[in-house]
């Protein structure tokens, strides 16, 4: 069980304490809210997920699962001495059991986290299951760095205008790709609207399957904006939305 009075744990944006397994401290207003987001993202949810995340009869999470350290944990159950550790990640997938990831080296920049506009978060997800193809998994990787693009394998410099919620979160984000670690920086240019920030997406491939370390932070210009970038719920419709490209992109990219 996450200590719940710890602001250590990794249990979404803004490392938000106070929260523990499951969703027993989510208000009934916040379940509704993250179930809608989760059938945005998973139209043709499996309903045995949901059920079992936020207790409802409905449909939620399709494959991949949105695993995801973010509001609540998502009845991601996070082993808090592992969840803590600087060099892995511990959760509990619904097919695979526990699950514990090598911590992603960190290759984004510092910013001051005393800052009243600063933000920070983390996302995991599950992309495959079972063996993986590696070079596929990370061309699809690369194709889908960020919400927006042409579906093309981005390198370094290369830049993506990105359009989310309809246009209210827009602007450019350019990229560094890292082949070594695969790995992708993705940092906003002063016409993005959460400008200034940047996010890590790292692939992980284990024997256990595929998977996707996502951290962002930054100094938000205001404090609507600092909002929106700690969103726990738009963390989740986000790089959820965007591991679920990647993962049909691998599967579309092991058939030709």
């Amino acid at each position: 069980m996450v200590d719940p009075t710890s602001t250590t744990n990794v249990c979404g944006a803004g490392r938000t304490p106070g929260l523990t397994d499951g969703v027993s401290g989510l208000a009934d207003r916040d379940r509704s809210d993250l179930l809608g987001a989760a059938n945005a993202v998973s139209p043709d949810g499996v309903g045995s997920t949901a059920r079992n995340l936020l207790g409802t009869e409905q449909d939620g999470f399709s494959t991949p699962d949105l695993v995801q350290y973010a509001q609540a944990n998502n009845g991601v159950r996070t082993d808090a001495p592992a969840a803590t550790s600087r060099d892995t990640i511990t959760f509990v997938d619904k097919r695979l059991g526990r699950v514990t990831l090598p911590r992603p080296e960190d290759h984004m920049r510092a910013y001051d986290a005393s800052h009243p506009r600063y933000h920070e978060y983390e996302h995991i997800g599950v992309l495959h299951r079972g063996p993986v193809d590696a070079d596929k998994m990370w061309e699809a990787f690369r194709r889908h760095p960020a919400p927006g693009g042409d579906g093309q394998p981005v390198s370094t410099g290369d830049e993506t205008y990105v359009s989310v919620a309809g246009g209210i979160v827009q602007g450019t984000v350019t990229h560094t790709v890292r082949d070594s670690d695969q790995t992708i920086v993705n940092t906003t240019k002063p016409d993005h609207t959460l400008h200034d920030g940047q996010v890590q997406r790292s692939l992980i491939i284990t024997d256990q399957g595929a998977f996707v370390y996502t951290t962002g932070r930054g100094i938000n210009s205001n404090a609507i904006t600092q909002a929106m970038n700690s969103s726990q719920i738009g963390v989740n419709m986000t790089w959820g939305g965007i591991n679920s490209d990647v993962a049909d992109e691998y599967q579309r990219l092991m058939s030709e």
